[in-house]
């Protein structure tokens, strides 16, 4: 009865993963890249969203573009997604999760986790 609990309260369509230390992460307010980069750090990643710090306040809703470049990879690979929630953190930023309008291809989720 337990697991049906916990399941039914997470309703992720995919697994979230820590991404690794060495990705580079670009967040801009702009879905064209507009703008400076917001970005601060990937907290973790799935096919379907990402959980990430930002110096900015973002607003639920908000269209941003998102850059990720890991090892090996030549070009970042660039994803447009909608900010579902966002939360003040102590220090003055903001904890944000966003779903991609499109799915991280898995061999390009492969390389930054």
């Amino acid at each position: 009865m337990e697991a049906a609990g916990s399941a039914a309260r997470n309703r992720r369509l995919s697994r979230r993963q820590r991404a690794k230390s060495f990705v580079q992460f670009f967040c801009y307010r702009s879905v064209h890249g507009l703008g400076p980069n917001v970005g601060v750090n990937v907290l973790d990643l799935s096919e379907t969203g990402i959980r990430m710090l930002v110096c900015a306040p973002l607003k639920e809703k908000e269209e941003v573009l998102i850059e990720l470049l890991g090892a090996g990879q030549r070009k970042p690979v660039k994803l447009h997604a909608t900010v579902c929630w966002v939360v003040a953190t102590a220090d003055g930023g903001h904890c944000v999760g966003a779903s991609f309008q499109r799915r991280l291809r898995y061999a390009d989720l492969q390389q930054l986790v």
